[in-house]
């Protein structure tokens, strides 16, 4: 998440031998519900939601239905960001897809975690200050940055040969040299006109007032969690009185966005202490990940040499370099 895979999806399914549906999908791991808490829907004094060991084959059928208008021979994929931190997931495609080719992209994991809070934001899910989000549910926004444990689970159960690791700071600094390099995993021809993409890369929006803002966070929550309840394939009950609720919400979603509308721009730059700290934090729970995945995440996230291996390990060299 926040690591530009919109953008490679944008890339990838403009090959003519590639099949990917739009938006994310989220169904092996559909019941995690720390990575989906939007999909277990509370409604008209009822629960809804995904019973995946007693209903996987609707489940399965369903997921098959987002597939359905690639052509013959088109190589399919999907991008539901939430499968690699999710416990359930690496399992599941072991056992479900066993010849699945795997793209995982990383970003350095303090600004994804800020990135990934100002999403939060923009779609009405955050209604802290990012520092009060770290102190109070920390979890909510350091978890997918969590890449290492992650990783292992998938690199356990795969060959390497079919795992590919994207630095999103190689991604954003040589566009065309990383889809090439992508298209040539997946033996696929060179025939993309990478340049284009760069039209497409998500502008960065900010609320006009940030404030303001996380004020309509707090009156609409339940507003962001319904954009869910017609994904899955969930039997929600919906009382009497949810019309007026969501109407009413809607109005007040309507007079927010006139008078504080969304603009194009970068969020303020993050705290210069809060950056400390989720440095010091995030490399040491990745302790080991450039070791893993044979990248050098240390100099590229952290200014920190890697040296070459010694004695069958590694030694990380250099100081802690905030921002």
């Amino acid at each position: 998440m926040k690591c530009a895979t919109t953008s490679l999806h944008y890339v990838l399914s403009g090959h003519p031998d590639v099949f990917i549906p739009d938006g994310e999908i989220g169904c092996l791991d559909m019941d995690d519900q720390e990575q989906h808490p939007d999909f277990f829907i509370y409604s008209g004094r009822r629960w809804a939601y995904p019973d995946w060991e007693n209903e996987r084959d609707k489940y399965l059928k369903w997921y098959a239905s987002f597939f359905q208008a690639a052509k013959p021979g088109q190589l399919l994929g999907e991008d539901s960001t939430t499968y690699l931190a999710s416990r359930n997931t690496a399992e599941r495609m072991a056992e479900l897809l066993p010849n699945v080719k795997l793209i995982f992209m990383l970003r350095d994991p303090g600004a994804r975690t800020y990135s990934h809070y100002w999403h939060l934001v923009r779609t009405g899910r955050a209604t802290q200050t990012f520092e009060e989000m770290l102190q109070f549910s920390p979890a909510s926004l350091l978890q997918r940055s969590l890449y290492k444990r992650q990783l292992e689970r998938y690199f356990r159960l795969f060959p390497r040969e079919r795992i590919k690791i994207i630095l999103f700071e190689d991604f954003t600094k040589n566009p065309v040299e990383v889809v090439n390099d992508t298209l040539e995993f997946l033996h696929l021809p060179k025939t993309l006109d990478v340049a284009r993409m760069r039209a497409h890369w998500n502008q960065a929006q900010v609320p006009l007032s940030f404030r303001l803002q996380l004020l309509r966070n707090r009156m609409i929550r339940a507003r962001a969690a319904r954009m869910y309840h017609n994904h899955l394939p969930l039997n929600v009950t919906k009382p009497w009185h949810a019309k007026i609720t969501n109407g009413a919400q809607e109005a007040v979603h309507l007079a927010f966005r006139l008078g504080n509308p969304m603009r194009v721009g970068s969020p303020p730059p993050m705290r210069p202490e809060t950056r400390e700290f989720l440095n010091v934090v995030l490399r040491t729970a990745n302790a080991g990940l450039a070791d893993l995945i044979d990248v050098d995440v240390e100099t590229k996230w952290y200014g920190a040499r890697r040296a070459g291996k010694v004695d069958g390990g590694s030694k990380l060299q250099g100081e802690l370099a905030p921002g």
